[in-house]
């Protein structure tokens, strides 16, 4: 193993124990009474920093104050799922990336192919008879060559008779 490789390997291992903390913190009761009792908290300080003394307007107050408390939990239960789901993505990337370099260190690692030192022809000059006119292929009677652009070219310069260029 190369050292980046390490290190990718370590970056894995930091995002798994962290998604483990926050997946074992969604699970911890502790947690969310920990969270809801600062929650609390915060409201009866804010029903105490109340200068109003009608009894109205004091219970207005702390209906206000509970009935943020369920919304208050959601947004921390939403808050450990986003952050799940965030190292959740960033796990699959450095695993993505792991996976990318050790397909690049094993192409960077194949063998290169032996160059070719001896060069053995395709045909043996010795047996192989040299083309005649005697053993070429012969058209069919009747048939004659393709024209061809010579043979076009000079038919072509006979037929007219006249300069070309006047």
């Amino acid at each position: 193993m190369s050292n980046f490789e390490d290190v990718i390997n370590d970056k894995i291992v930091e995002v798994q124990q962290n998604k483990a903390k926050l997946e074992q913190l969604a699970n911890s009761p502790s947690y969310h009474v920990d969270r809801m009792t600062s929650i609390i908290n915060d409201a009866i300080k804010q029903v105490e920093a109340l200068e109003e003394e009608s009894f109205d307007a004091m219970k207005d107050s702390f209906i206000n104050a509970l009935s943020q408390i369920p919304n208050a939990l959601a947004q921390g239960w939403g808050e450990l799922s986003s952050s799940i789901q965030v190292i959740e993505s960033e796990e699959r990337r450095w695993s993505e990336m792991r996976e990318m370099y050790t397909q690049w260190a094993e192409s960077e690692n194949k063998p290169t192919p032996e160059p070719i030192t001896s060069h053995t022809p395709a045909w043996d000059p010795e047996t192989t008879p040299e083309p005649s006119t005697r053993t070429g292929m012969r058209r069919a009677v009747g048939t004659k060559p393709p024209v061809t652009l010579g043979n076009y070219r000079r038919a072509a310069s006979y037929s007219g008779g006249e300069d070309s260029e006047a």
